[in-house]
């Protein structure tokens, strides 16, 4: 805590090392990388509070105190903003609530009201993110609990979940942001099945996905300087590769329950992908319909 004013960001009291470093190291970087490829750079900030775990446990006067929460979000943004030049999309109030730290619903209700006014006097474009909970059914259980408070969904500019455990809640999130004009996201898992992606694509109408380590897809040689692609890079690739940001994924159906589609729509522009790893895939040649 810097101070005991929630409203005087005492910026002497932090210490920004650690992060100014990583920021330049990795961010900055694969930010210019992302801007030169002619692609929207996308960053949300995730912070932890695990009791006993790594990060420690959410001391009392951050957990007790929106204000003092919203200074803490804030003065972060603010840094990577200023330092960096660097603006977050979206901030999650806690990363995986209710999953071994003591962030309920009603309490990251209180927090998302307290900073999203926050945020939009400071003119951060950043929106929140909510609810980033361990797995979709969590997920639901915190969308249910806040659905019907306006303030909150006036700040919410995507509905995110993680993958593990059950997830039979995704087409329900997938049509509440839809009936919300909110997109959807899965930001975490480690399996680097290509499968997940495409059910959470369907399922979850992700417009967000993410891998939680590439570790199964890139191999770091001993050398520290150059990477193999590993067997699970290339199923994935179909889709990064090819579908770029700003696509919009339409409807595609198949005739044989072993071999799925996806396929987008980007500026005029219909990309297609064939998944032929179902049950009783085989070896096969396959008739494509109605493209352009």
């Amino acid at each position: 805590n810097d101070d005991g004013d929630p409203h005087h960001i005492q910026w002497a009291a932090f210490n920004t090392a650690d992060a100014d470093r990583d920021t330049k190291m990795w961010v900055v970087p694969f930010k210019q990388r992302v801007e030169a490829n002619g692609d929207p750079f996308d960053l949300w900030i995730s912070p932890s509070f695990f009791v006993g775990g790594s990060t420690g446990d959410v001391p009392a006067w951050l957990l007790e105190s929106p204000g003092e929460y919203a200074e803490f979000a804030t003065s972060f943004l603010l840094h990577l903003k200023k330092a960096h030049g660097v603006e977050a999309n979206y901030h999650v109030v806690c990363n995986e609530p209710a999953n071994n730290n003591r962030f309920q619903p009603r309490v990251v209700g209180r927090m998302i009201r307290t900073l999203g006014r926050k945020m939009k006097a400071l003119g951060l474009k950043t929106r929140i993110q909510f609810p980033d909970c361990i797995n979709a059914n969590h997920a639901w259980r915190f969308i249910e609990a806040l659905r019907n408070d306006r303030e909150v969904w006036r700040y919410v500019g995507v509905i995110s979940y993680h993958l593990y455990g059950n997830n039979a809640a995704r087409p329900k999130i997938r049509d509440f942001g839809k009936a919300k004009g909110i997109p959807t996201a899965q930001t975490e898992h480690m399996g680097r099945k290509f499968p997940r992606l495409y059910d959470d694509l369907t399922l979850g109408g992700a417009s967000f996905w993410s891998i939680y380590g590439w570790g199964g897809a890139f191999t770091i040689r001993h050398d520290g300087a150059s990477f193999t692609r590993a067997r699970e890079y290339w199923p994935l690739r179909q889709v990064m590769h090819y579908v770029r940001p700003g696509a919009v994924r339409v409807e595609a159906k198949s005739d044989d329950a072993s071999l799925r589609a996806l396929a987008f729509v980007r500026k005029g522009a219909v990309t297609v992908v064939l998944l032929n790893d179902g049950r009783g895939a085989r070896r096969q040649e396959v008739t494509v319909a109605g493209l352009p």
